[in-house]
């Protein structure tokens, strides 16, 4: 190595003396390159007299080959116990010696016993081995250890949620995900029948994963909101997952399937849901797995009901209505005075960054679309459907429903402050294949999802 830098320090010199004009440098580069000559020359010569470079040895240096030649590959000392845990970080260490090919292998005594040491009857056999200067060696055992990759758990509740909420949810779903071995859990929050859904809580390995806040999604992530309802799993191998379905994640995660169940919540008007996911196929689909999945959510469901509904006005006097139970009114009026009957959905399309700003926000926010929907509507019956989310029943035929959405549309296209963005809406027409409130209001939703994604009025006849 050093013939080489001096070789390489000669040539720079002499380039240098070139073109700097400097004798002395010749000089330079002329040592340099009689020195690596030199060396040169003392190497050969001691390969030619067969000279060979010793290295005292050193107790420990003979501790160690002496140790080598029993198959002894490593000491160290024993740690009892599993897993450790520092606050919400976990790790472990496995170790595992191999039994000899030929030997009989040994089952550990217990689940937890992973860690195995050299035999005694081994070690005794080695060390008279040693001392009689046999050479044989004992059979050989090999050490293998296995370090998990530490893991960092997130975990976060909405802070505009109930404190019986925060108090719960974050060890109930750090319990459920250990549970059932999933990477993400979280309790989801549906207003309505859309594809949005607002995030109360959430436990998670991945750091992409949010903390809070609205998404939405292009496919419903639980179909049948039945409690007794089997939860659902939805793999990737299947085409069921779309990438970008999965919105608790701020970038598209290569999630293999997801399984939800619905949270049985009889004081709230809106849909709660107990989703888990793996970055494994068949991880929830077992049925140990579903059927702790489905005990989880009925149970979630009793612990949060401790507190009553929040689902109230804003002015704490009587609480709101079942929307079912305000279609099936307004259809039975429209039927008995056989007059046409339109829903209407209006939703902010900003809904999601308002969401984000806290409780508080959302009310404001939701008084000024009510005031603006009312003031436009004339004498349609409007009612909040969900979060940021209102309903206008028109007794009208379909023309004049569409010429409304489209001018209401238009009219908040440039609006500024918490309406910027503007609005979609989806309308569903009343017709006789609609035979009770949920199928009319399924019809409404679908139109209030194709618009959101085209970004056009779309009516269902």
């Amino acid at each position: 190595m050093i013939r080489i830098l001096l070789t390489i320090v000669a040539l720079v010199a002499a380039i240098l003396a070139v073109v700097m004009e400097r004798p002395l440098l010749f000089v330079a580069a002329g040592l340099s390159l009689v020195v690596s000559v030199v060396l040169m020359v003392i190497r050969v010569q001691r390969r030619r007299s067969g000279y060979k470079q010793t290295v005292p040895s050193t107790p420990d240096a003979e501790g160690s080959d002496d140790l080598a030649s029993l198959g002894i590959l490593e000491i160290r000392p024993r740690q009892k116990g599993g897993s450790e845990v520092d606050g919400e970080r976990a790790g472990r260490e496995i170790s595992i010696d191999e039994a000899p090919p030929d030997g009989p292998g040994r089952q550990p005594d217990e689940a937890g016993d992973v860690e195995t040491s050299l035999a005694s009857s081994d070690s005794k056999e080695a060390g008279r081995a040693a001392k009689n200067g046999a050479r044989e060696r004992s059979p050989v055992q090999s050490t293998i250890t296995i370090k998990e990759r530490e893991q960092i758990v997130r975990a976060s509740v909405d802070e505009s949620a109930p404190a019986h909420f925060r108090d719960v949810l974050v060890p109930y779903l750090q319990a459920f995900r250990a549970a059932v071995g999933a990477n993400t859990v979280c309790l989801l929050k549906q207003p309505d029948e859309s594809s949005h859904y607002h995030i109360e809580a959430i436990v998670s390995l991945n750091a992409y994963a949010r903390s809070s806040g609205t998404f939405s999604s292009k496919q419903q992530l639980l179909e049948r909101h039945d409690v007794r309802s089997a939860p659902e799993v939805t793999r990737a191998s299947d085409g069921n997952l779309s990438s970008h379905a999965l919105g608790y994640y701020r970038e598209s995660i290569a999630v293999k399937e997801f399984a939800t169940a619905a949270v049985p919540r009889p004081t709230s008007t809106a849909r709660y849901i107990l989703l888990a996911d793996a970055m494994r196929e068949h991880t929830l689909d077992s049925d140990r797995t579903l059927s702790l999945i489905s005990y989880f959510a009925r149970l979630l469901g009793a612990v949060l009901d401790k507190g009553g509904s929040e689902d109230v006005l804003d002015d704490g006097e009587e609480y709101v209505r079942p929307r079912r139970e305000i279609i099936g009114e307004e259809i039975r009026r429209a039927r008995r005075d056989e007059v046409p009957l339109a829903l209407a959905l209006v939703y902010l399309n900003n809904a999601e960054t308002i969401a984000d700003l806290g409780e508080r926000e959302i009310a404001g926010t939701e008084r000024q679309l009510a005031d603006r929907l009312r003031e436009s509507a004339g004498k349609a019956r409007v009612e909040r459907f969900g979060e940021l989310t209102f309903g206008a029943f028109f007794k009208e035929a379909g023309p004049y429903v569409e010429r409304w959405a489209v001018g209401f549309q238009n009219g908040l296209e440039d609006a500024e402050g918490k309406l910027a963005g503007g609005v979609s809406i989806g309308i569903a027409l009343l017709d006789e294949r609609h035979a009770d409130a949920d199928s009319f209001r399924r019809d409404a939703t679908d139109a209030l999802r194709e618009a959101y994604e085209s970004g056009t009025c779309t009516i269902v006849e």
